[in-house]
């Protein structure tokens, strides 16, 4: 332990891995350098990241679990420039934090709250494990475009359809800029036990057989092309807006399903985070001001808040989104045939249009 450093901000990176627009990342660092604290970024690989779904099916496929390692690499490289890189672990989420804030000094846990059954049902439990130990928590709102703070509506008031909801967050405006990165973070500079490395991280199961592209082009390969990390996800951003004015096309384009260039194709990069919907907002309104303001231009930010929308949706409805009937709960015949739900996964159905989305 470092005598000089009086505790540490122990952050938990999720579905946020990336440094700029990271609240809990921003602000523990912003503490420390107030209070002397050493900074710890924590990605946790968790028994739920691997194993089939209840439906049989594996939950993370070699393709994303590619995706996923390369933006662990990503993130720690640009920690590292910060101060120091991730620390890595594998098991339970509440057992390994509880384990880490055991063995580091006077700890306070940082992280984002996430709106699905799962990722809730870890949170209540390690915020009742650090409550019932006195533990500081610093929990922040899920990483919308949308400031859930300023919303006018609470949680079980949302709108139940979209138009609504966009209409009154608009009329509110309720979009702060996304935030910067941290300047610099002293590092908690002693391994901790049951600490792996990204090497290690690569033995793993979930990441055996997944290759790490090289190409980050647009004209390269499809599976190149999705490449995960913040580098990537920020090169994308940049090919569709700056360097091709595709933007200035895609209410037209969008449906498009052959061209790299049809859409955004930024949804890999936002499911994990690597850009926020705040970063893409942000410079989608960047480009209105400098280059061109139409259609297409708003059709993008109409669709990131559709995302928010169903984020929305799914705090206020939590396991309920997932019912056989819907939200309405209403009788539905389902097939229960497991011949074709594994033709339907490896788009072998003899439906061209199917088959090659899914492929």
């Amino acid at each position: 332990m470092m005598d000089s450093v009086v505790g540490t901000q122990v952050v938990w990176f999720r579905n946020d891995l990336r440094v700029s627009d990271h609240a809990p990342l921003f602000n523990a660092c912003r503490r420390a350098a107030t209070t002397g604290d050493a900074g710890l970024p924590v990605v946790i690989v968790a028994p739920q990241w691997v194993g089939e779904s209840s439906s049989g099916g594996p939950r993370v496929r070699s393709e994303r679990a590619r995706f996923l390692y390369e933006s662990l690499v990503d993130l720690d490289r640009h920690l590292s420039k910060l101060g120091g890189g991730i620390r890595l672990f594998f098991g339970d989420t509440v057992d390994v934090l509880s384990e880490i804030c055991e063995e580091v000094s006077e700890p306070t846990v940082s992280f984002h709250q996430e709106v699905s059954t799962e990722e809730k049902r870890v949170e209540r439990r390690l915020r009742k494990h650090l409550a019932k130990f006195g533990i500081p928590s610093r929990v922040y709102s899920p990483a919308t475009m949308c400031d859930w703070d300023e919303v006018p509506f609470s949680l079980p008031d949302t709108p139940e359809v979209f138009t609504k909801f966009r209409r009154l967050v608009e009329k509110r405006g309720v979009f702060s800029p996304p935030l910067p990165p941290p300047s610099s973070f002293t590092p908690h500079g002693v391994k901790l036990a049951d600490e792996r490395t990204l090497p290690e991280v690569k033995q793993f199961s979930l990441f055996e057989n997944t290759g790490v592209a090289e190409d980050v082009s647009p004209s390269s390969r499809r599976s190149e092309f999705f490449r995960g990390g913040i580098d990537a996800g920020e090169a994308r951003l940049k090919h569709y807006l700056w360097d091709t004015d595709a933007l200035s096309r895609y209410k037209e384009t969008r449906n498009g399903m052959l061209a790299l260039d049809d859409s955004s194709k930024l949804s890999a990069w936002l499911a994990l985070g690597c850009v926020s919907a705040k970063r893409a907002m942000h410079e989608v309104e960047l480009y209105e001001a400098e280059r061109v303001k139409n259609d297409s231009t708003y059709w993008l930010k109409f669709e990131l808040l559709w995302r928010d929308f169903f984020i929305f949706m799914s705090a206020k409805h939590g396991s309920h989104l997932f019912r056989s009937g819907g939200l309405q709960d209403k009788p539905i015949e389902w097939i229960d045939d497991r011949i074709l739900f594994e033709a339907w996964c490896e788009g072998k159905t003899g439906l061209p249009l199917g088959d090659a989305s899914i492929r």
